[in-house]
């Protein structure tokens, strides 16, 4: 019996040293899943919208089986107006079977400088009646494809709608960020968006390492532009949304790992109804702010962004350029505070924060930048 005990107490602490060792080992690695394309050439997979670069930044909204046809376009004209004055300018809504009542959502979408993504629609009879409208963006052929389509089924479906209109691009959205499932989707519409919904129940570096394979897997087989689909939902009514600081440091990653557009889910589902929460509703107002100043750089001609690695496997780190502009993004990913320590080019002289509102805890001196991130922090300078 005290030899059984013996062994049992060594597996358990064999079994505990294992845990910590992984543990470690994933944390320690966290940063080897994010920002792997060391330098972005980012011309390509750019998005055009009337012919000129495009940054969709936007909503999903969501609204099935209300008989109330008069409310549901309510609703989204609604939506559309919020999401103007909010500083966005896309939002993804369902025809359903209310064609006349889509074509009125798109007249006023123009009016509002807003654009609008399709979804739910019959290809026969939607395509020929809408995509002569300025605001339309483009075709969503496809939900959740790596669960609800094969391949073939969904090439043919692009195929289809792309023969009616040649000129709009398809979208499809995904949540699988195993490379090799990717790699089945990416070449079958235009623009992929990659789903990443962490919280409660995971951390928010979920984002960066979903995104990065996405970019990634595109990037090294020619295949699609990647739009991120984030969260700003709560996934049932016992379950918490995610904060204005997570969804701000999600935001980031996306950026970071060269993303082309974001679409957030959502403004409204059958659960959920953004501006009720007030905190998050405002608080994304001013994410909106942040990255349409950012718009000099992600529709640069020639924006060049170069990832920085350091020690610090919490810290992530990019400098983006256009031109002479340059701007040094850095985000704490961890929700725990976090020591910088960068070496930065020796060109680099001067520092000054970006934002007006940003309240700077790093500095330059002899060549490095030094000082501390809050938990889930973002930085963002001017350097020159």
């Amino acid at each position: 019996m005290t030899s059984l005990n013996m062994r049992n107490k060594k597996n358990i602490l064999l079994a505990l040293l294992v845990g910590i060792i992984i543990i470690i080992s994933v944390a320690a690695d966290s940063q080897s899943f994010c920002l792997s394309q060391k330098a972005m050439q980012t011309n390509a997979q750019r998005i055009y919208y009337n012919g000129n670069p495009f940054f969709p930044l936007g909503f999903y909204y969501v609204e099935h089986n209300n008989p109330n046809q008069k409310s549901v376009l309510q609703g989204q004209l609604q939506a559309i107006n919020d999401i103007a004055s909010a500083g966005f300018n896309v939002m993804q809504a369902s025809v359903n079977s209310y064609l006349s009542d889509f074509q009125t959502l798109l007249e006023q979408a123009q009016s509002v400088g807003v654009t609008l993504m399709v979804i739910d629609f019959d290809p026969v009879t939607a395509v020929p009646a809408l995509k002569s409208y300025p605001a339309l963006l483009g075709w969503t052929i496809g939900d959740d494809v790596n669960k609800n389509y094969t391949p073939n089924a969904l090439a043919q479906l692009d195929a289809q709608i792309k023969a009616l209109d040649p000129i709009h691009p398809t979208y499809i959205t995904m949540y699988d960020p195993n490379p090799q499932v990717i790699e089945k989707y990416i070449h079958l519409a235009n623009w992929v968006g990659m789903e990443t919904y962490p919280i409660p129940s995971k951390s928010v570096v979920e984002v960066c390492h979903a995104i990065n394979s996405a970019v990634s897997t595109s990037l090294a087989t020619g295949g699609s532009s990647i739009i991120a689909n984030l969260q700003t939902f709560a996934w049932s009514s016992t379950q918490r949304p995610p904060t204005t600081i997570e969804v701000r440091n999600m935001t980031y990653q996306a950026l970071l790992e060269g993303v082309r557009g974001i679409l957030y889910y959502t403004y409204k589902d059958s659960s959920n109804y953004l501006p009720n929460n007030t905190e998050l509703w405002s608080g994304i107002k001013t994410i909106a702010q942040e990255v349409k100043s950012l718009e000099p750089w992600l529709l640069g001609s020639n924006f060049r962004m170069t990832n920085i690695t350091q020690n610090n496997s919490q810290i992530l780190s990019s400098m983006w350029q256009v031109n002479n502009q340059k701007l040094l993004l850095v985000l704490n990913i961890s929700t725990e505070s976090q020591n910088v320590s960068i070496n930065l080019p020796s060109s680099i002289r001067q520092l000054g924060s970006f934002f007006n509102t940003q309240q700077p805890s790093l500095s330059l001196k002899n060549g490095a930048l030094t000082g501390s991130l809050k938990p889930l922090d973002i930085q963002v300078y001017q350097v020159s």
